[in-house]
């Protein structure tokens, strides 16, 4: 039994893929990125030092919490090109204010939908992909401005502790490379019904497909951790089923996403009427 324990010990450390550290990316065509995240990428421009904010705390963080992986073998080194072409990315898809007056008060919502992505380099593929959401809500008497949402942000991401990190330390040891049989799911399309409307944020009422993308996001972030099921990324478009990724050397990639083994279409239908009769 001993001789048993040492063998399954010594494939278990062997089997950890090892995985190198890409960086922070925005998701979207370059053209689209200051448009679709306006906060975010202001917060990320290089300080005097030439570093970038979402970088140096991603960098960080997974350097500290690198032993928390199961299956995958975090390197910071650079790899070369013998080594595994698969790098791992923190990617920002979708950047949501939600400003409103309620009376003499002002509400702000910050939602923030983020990939932690697992990349095939020599395929340009997506092998993986784990969503996660973040929202901080506050209130004041006085408006929002943008340095204001700016600051907020930053306490969203700002450190190991932060509300970002502490819901990503969770999902790191569920981080596994699949391979070429393992099944995968993917959040196919979001469908807004037309009862749903009424309850959403005045601004999404007339853009669906943008709210689409959260509800994809927080019903992916749902999946993988109660199932620790291998997700795909959902693609808006579905007839271009690609993710591209600007990083913040300003390198911009595009990355295929394989069909999915399994796919799953989420609709959105708004509350029943509690009337007798209404539909």
């Amino acid at each position: 039994m001993l001789v048993f324990f040492l063998v399954g010990s010594m494939m278990a450390a062997q089997a950890a893929t090892k995985v190198f550290y890409g960086g922070f990316a925005f998701a979207g065509s370059a053209s689209e990125v200051a448009k679709n995240y306006p906060i975010a990428v202001s917060l990320n421009e290089p300080s005097a030092d030439g570093a970038h904010f979402f970088d140096t705390q991603a960098r960080e963080f997974f350097r500290q919490n690198a032993s928390r992986f199961t299956d995958v073998a975090l390197s910071f080194d650079i790899a070369r090109s013998e080594d595994t072409p698969l790098v791992m990315a923190l990617a920002l898809s979708d950047e949501k204010i939600l400003r409103e007056e309620l009376g003499s008060f002002h509400k702000l919502v910050i939602q923030l939908g983020l990939e932690l992505l697992v990349l095939d380099f020599r395929a340009m593929e997506v092998v993986s992909s784990r969503p996660i959401c973040i929202e901080l809500i506050d209130a004041s008497k006085e408006a929002f401005s943008d340095a204001d949402i700016r600051t907020r942000m930053h306490t969203m991401v700002d450190g190991d502790r932060s509300q970002l990190f502490t819901v990503l330390r969770d999902k790191l040891a569920g981080v596994s490379v699949r391979g070429k049989n393992q099944c995968t799911l993917q959040i196919k399309t979001v469908t807004i019904g037309e009862k749903a409307l009424p309850f959403l944020p005045e601004s999404y009422r007339t853009a669906t497909a943008a709210y689409a993308q959260t509800v994809a996001q927080q019903f992916g972030s749902l999946l993988t951790s109660q199932a620790g099921l291998a997700m795909l990324p959902y693609s808006k478009d579905g007839l271009n089923s690609k993710m591209s990724l600007r990083f913040s050397d300003a390198s911009m990639l595009q990355f295929k996403i394989p069909p999915p083994t399994f796919a799953v279409d989420v609709g959105v239908t708004g509350w029943p009427s509690l009337l007798p009769g209404v539909p």
